[in-house]
């Protein structure tokens, strides 16, 4: 074998490895996407169906017990101090002093609001489906990722196929697929390279599938797929909910006990 023959195979030979490798990479950039787009907020979604409700309420309950508890002791201050309570003033101030744990409560409440109304308008994918689209989207991952190619238009088109996916627009994707074929390249910016340069690529391309697969692996650690392990037992949630349930109810009861208590000690000062 002569040396341009030589070097001829060990071009393809490094081309066909980057090939293999851009692979691994689209493949791991289609199951980031997925785990962050997808079955993330799935969980998320179903664990705000099943046990976002009843948290909310217990914080809802333990918020206003601490209300009544605090209202009824700076009353009972008042009174030893030979004054009558001023509801009204009393009411500020506890505005005031509870302000943090009230935002706290509020953005609980809405947060679970947002997911509820983002459930009721979406539609479960089947499993056909989200193979389909998972099809679709690697596609696009390969043809449009930023990553992968140069340029503002890529950038743009990718923000629509990621949102897409997001929504699980299967149609969408569809579309944007077909009509962006047109930027279908495949590794024709392989075939411009020299050995030297292709041995330079594939460094680069092997220090990105280990940053990716990094990355994958940290996605993989998020606490989130515990609920997702938790909220397949059933003994679990019923446990959890009833667990829930049980605390409210103590927090209401206890606040009412404040509240007669401070009924009667205003009572008795008037």
């Amino acid at each position: 074998m002569d040396g341009q023959s030589y070097s001829q195979n060990a071009a393809a030979a490094l081309r066909a490895e980057i090939k293999r490798i851009r692979s691994q990479i689209v493949d791991i950039v289609v199951e980031i996407d997925h785990v962050r787009l997808q079955e993330i907020p799935n969980i998320q979604a179903e664990y705000a169906v099943r046990i976002g409700g009843w948290e909310a309420n217990l914080m809802q309950a333990e918020l206003a017990c601490r209300r009544a508890k605090r209202k009824l002791t700076l009353a009972q201050a008042k009174v030893n101090d030979g004054l009558v309570p001023d509801d009204v003033a009393l009411e500020e101030q506890l505005d005031e002093e509870l302000s943090e744990w009230n935002e706290r409560v509020v953005r609980a409440v809405e947060a679970q609001l947002k997911s509820l109304v983002l459930i009721s308008g979406s539609r479960a994918l089947t499993t056909a489906e989200v193979a389909r689209m998972k099809r679709i989207y690697r596609v696009l991952v390969k043809r449009l990722h930023p990553d992968l190619h140069a340029g503002k238009e890529y950038e743009q088109l990718f923000s629509v196929a990621k949102r897409a996916y997001e929504d699980g627009a299967l149609d969408m994707l569809q579309s944007l697929e077909l009509s962006t074929r047109y930027l279908e390249t495949g590794d024709a910016d392989l075939d411009a390279m020299n050995e030297d340069e292709l041995a330079v690529e594939l460094e680069l391309a092997k220090i990105e599938l280990g940053v990716m697969q990094e990355k994958l692996e940290e996605i993989m650690k998020d606490p989130v797929f515990e609920q997702g392990r938790l909220l397949r037992s059933p003994q679990w949630v019923t446990a959890t909910i009833s667990g829930l349930k049980e605390r409210a109810a103590e927090f209401d009861s206890s606040r009412e006990t404040y509240e007669r208590a401070y009924q009667e000690l205003v009572k008795g000062v008037r």
